[in-house]
Formats: structure tokens, C-alpha cells, sequence
């Protein structure tokens, strides 16, 4: 095969495997899709419609791909051929390593403005992504090979007229900026969080401080014999093993207030009946197991119910 005739049928390669070409080639995206690594045997290449054209052999196409060894690379066989660069069916985002992050641009800038800037400067462009839905002069491109990214970096980031200045980076650089970001975004919100808990604690010990009486002593307990002496109560109260301090239990009434001694002996009271079905057994202060909706039940008042309880104690 002559140099002419190789140099032609490279470039319809190139053509073939270009991501424009691929979007709408659905022979060749089952061919790739066939072979777990990309690669298209040489026969099955020459049996495209546009290699037939040609009157391209599969002999004649492996002839031509050394010339299309920027994008393309051929199998250990020497059977088949694949893009170097992976080809994204559905793509929501830019390939990191062919891609840049620019901005600077106008913002009635269009995707094809764009495109032409970036073919005129650097070379072909893959893909343009705008992350936003109204451009504000900033986006993602991508090219056809990982050399046209550094092209970009090096000759985007001078002034490429009077009143076009622009700031480009590898989407891989970008990407670390942004990470680097959002860490430090973290730590400041981890930073206040931690300063506002420290306040906030300060204020809850200087309202306690404040208080007339020790918060969180009080629990209320309810589903009592109502029928049963004081005295049966307290024995029921104190088979948790507390102390009970006080209680104002009166017959004919299923509930009462009862003031520990600590915090904890209030948090034990109430743990001891809220995790066991138990009721009053008897009027000695026995009790037994319960079923769940007939069971003694305790909690701890707080706030503005434990302020009110002690309002009314004399």
C-alpha cells in the first residue's frame, strides 16, 4: 500500500474511533461493548461500511494504525485495535486526565464559541461541559488526547487579546483545589459546631447554677394500684434499688412525682421499670411481671414541666 493511500485510510481510522463518530455508530459501540477491553478485530473493522467504501482488507487497516498511534493502540496479537482513550456512552462529566477547567470567558459565550476558541489555540476539542444550566463564564473541556491538556494550561492562561484573560487548570488540579475546599470548609464547620457546644454547655451549667432546685431528680411514675396504702407504693418504688426521697402517691390516683436523691438514681428509677413489664402485686409493695400495657411506666420531667412541679411544692 502506498503513503498516500495509508495516510488517507489513517485518518478515516481516526474518524472512525473519534467520540463523534461513536455516538452515532451503534455497529461500532457493539463491537467495543463485545470485547471486555475495547479492542475491534481488524475484520471486523473491515467490514464497515466506510472501510468498504475504500475497498480497505483488514491487512490494509492494520497497515494503517501505527499512523494513529497518538489515539489508538493495537493489541499484542496484532489483531485488533482500541482507543488509548475510553469512550463514555453516557456521559455526565469529563474525563479527568483530557480535561480543563477554564474560566474568564464571556458569558454570551455559546458550547460552539467555546469549541472554537479552544480548536484554534490548543486542537480538538472532545467535549464541552457546562456544569450550570446558565453559563456564567466558566466550564469543563475535553480533548481527544492527555498532551492537549498541558497545550491548554501553558498556552490558555496568557492573554489571548486585549479583553480575553483567562484562568485554566487541569481537571485534575481542580479537582484538588476543590477537595482541599471542602476539607477546610469541614474542619471551619467542625470548628463552630464545637465552639457552639462548648456555649451552649456553659449556658446549660449556668442555668442549672441559677436554679432554685437540682434539675432532673423528679420522675414521674404512672400506671399505679390506685387502690393500694402510701407505704406499698414507696416499697414498689424502692425495689429498684433507689432511694426514694419523696413521693406525693395518694389513693384513688394511678400516678405521683417522686424526688430522688442524684440525677442517677432518677435515670436507675426510671431505666428499672421502662425496661421490664412489672406492676404492683400486692399491698406489701410486691410486684410481678405485667403485661406491657398494664406495666408501671417512669420518666424524668424536664424543662418547663419539672419548673412547674417545683413552683408548686411549698
Amino acid at each position: 500500500m502506498d503513503e498516500e493511500r495509508q495516510q488517507k485510510l489513517a485518518k478515516v481510522i481516526l474518524i472512525c474511533f473519534s467520540d463523534a463518530n461513536i455516538i452515532w455508530d451503534k455497529p461500532l459501540q457493539k463491537y467495543m461493548e463485545d470485547d471486555p477491553e475495547g479492542y475491534i478485530p481488524f475484520t471486523k473493522l473491515a467490514s464497515l461500511q466506510r472501510f468498504r467504501k475504500l475497498q480497505a482488507s483488514a491487512n490494509d487497516i492494520k497497515e494503517a494504525a501505527p499512523l494513529c498511534k497518538s489515539r489508538l493502540e493495537v493489541n499484542e496479537e496484532g489483531t485488533a485495535l482500541r482507543r488509548i482513550k475510553p469512550f463514555v456512552k453516557h456521559r455526565t462529566e469529563t474525563l479527568e486526565e483530557y480535561s480543563i477547567y477554564i474560566e474568564g470567558l464571556p458569558h454570551d459565550k455559546t458550547v460552539q464559541d467555546i469549541k472554537h476558541i479552544l480548536t484554534e489555540h490548543v486542537g480538538p476539542v472532545t467535549w464541552v461541559h457546562v456544569p450550570i444550566r446558565v453559563f456564567r463564564g466558566f466550564c469543563f473541556v475535553e480533548f481527544d488526547d492527555i498532551a492537549s491538556v498541558q497545550k491548554a494550561v501553558d498556552t490558555l492562561n496568557q492573554p489571548l487579546s486585549d479583553d480575553l484573560h483567562l484562568r485554566v487548570m487541569s481537571k485534575t488540579e481542580y479537582l484538588r483545589y476543590k477537595q482541599e475546599y471542602l476539607d477546610l470548609m469541614e474542619q471551619r464547620k467542625q470548628d463552630v459546631q464545637a465552639l457552639w457546644a462548648e456555649y451552649q454547655a456553659q449556658e446549660e451549667k449556668n442555668a442549672i447554677e441559677e436554679l432554685p432546685y437540682t434539675p432532673g431528680i423528679i420522675v414521674l411514675v404512672t400506671r399505679l394500684d390506685p387502690i393500694v396504702p402510701r407505704n406499698s407504693v414507696k416499697f414498689a418504688l424502692q425495689k429498684s434499688g433507689v432511694k426514694v426521697a419523696y413521693f406525693n402517691y395518694k389513693k384513688g390516683i394511678d400516678r405521683c412525682h417522686v424526688r430522688c436523691e442524684t440525677p442517677d438514681d432518677a435515670k436507675t428509677l426510671a431505666t428499672f421499670f421502662n425496661k421490664q413489664n412489672l406492676k404492683q402485686k400486692d399491698k406489701d409493695g410486691n410486684i410481678t411481671e405485667a403485661e406491657p400495657d398494664e406495666a408501671i411506666r417512669a420518666r424524668i420531667i424536664s424543662g418547663q414541666e419539672e419548673a412547674t412541679f417545683w413552683e408548686s411544692q411549698p
